[in-house]
């Protein structure tokens, strides 16, 4: 995970990509290897609301194991986060984002992918077309379609995290190299 998506609080898997099918298998650990993001940086940002208590309690119910409830507590924090902050705030994106993730984790692809699709959306309107953050969010919607054996759409939007990541970053980081291995599996598909 990046340092920038520590902090705005979201959940990004970058680690390298597992092959299709095998979520079901690893789908809990993917959340475990995902679900870290900082804390102090929530606190500093935003007053202990709804929100911020249900975001953190997520966290910990994942690395407790309890999964089941880690997603209810992921939806009712989503459902927070757009009472709370609107559609289109950030904040909102950061509770799709770990959402999406849950679903991914599920083997729920088909929601996990329309969740990707809106945070990317907001953070597009949000940020900026060249922001760091779209990198992170661009992997995870690629590595949906690659899991959904979809080469053709994967490949276009590693290509473009590539872009990003590399140009707001002079050093060959753990990012880079997972959306390298990835777009290197996907063009020998």
């Amino acid at each position: 995970m990046s340092l920038s998506a520590k902090k705005r609080g979201e959940i990004h898997r970058t680690d390298s990509a597992m092959p299709c099918g095998e979520i079901r298998y690893c789908g809990m650990a993917l959340v475990l290897g995902v679900l870290f993001f900082s804390q102090a940086a929530v606190q500093a940002e935003e007053p202990e609301d709804a929100w911020t208590v249900l975001n953190k309690h997520t966290v910990e119910l994942v690395q407790q194991g309890r999964y089941e409830e880690a997603f209810a507590n992921a939806q009712k924090a989503t459902a927070q986060a757009r009472v709370r902050f609107g559609l289109n705030h950030l904040t909102t994106a950061k509770a799709m984002n770990n959402l999406a993730n849950l679903y991914a984790a599920r083997g729920n692809f088909v929601a996990s992918q329309d969740l990707y699709e809106k945070v990317l959306k907001i953070e597009t309107e949000q940020l900026g077309a060249e922001a760091s953050a779209l990198g992170d969010t661009l992997f995870n919607l690629a590595r949906i379609h690659w899991m959904n054996k979809d080469a053709a759409g994967a490949k276009p939007l590693l290509e473009r995290a590539l872009g990003i990541k590399t140009k707001n970053s002079l050093q060959e980081t753990p990012e880079v190299k997972n959306i390298r291995d990835l777009l290197t599996q996907v063009k020998n598909a």
